[in-house]
């Protein structure tokens, strides 16, 4: 399944990875790529579920994120 997230406030390629390494290890992710200029995430997990856990992680770093 996938999902597409917004994410406000990534400024950079550390921004990617501080979601990414933040995120990847949650069970149930297939994927996740991120677009800085288009500032979302495309993810393809195995169930709807875990898309809020996803979402709350990521801003728990502190950005802003919208489904």
């Amino acid at each position: 399944m996938k999902v597409t997230l917004k994410i406000e406030g990534m400024h950079c390629e550390g921004c990617i990875n501080r979601i990414k390494n933040r995120v990847e290890k949650i069970k149930g992710l297939q994927s996740i790529s991120i677009d800085l200029e288009k500032k979302c995430a495309n993810l393809e997990v195995k169930d709807i579920k875990i898309v809020k856990q996803i979402k709350e992680q990521i801003e728990d770093l502190g950005f802003n994120v919208e489904e």
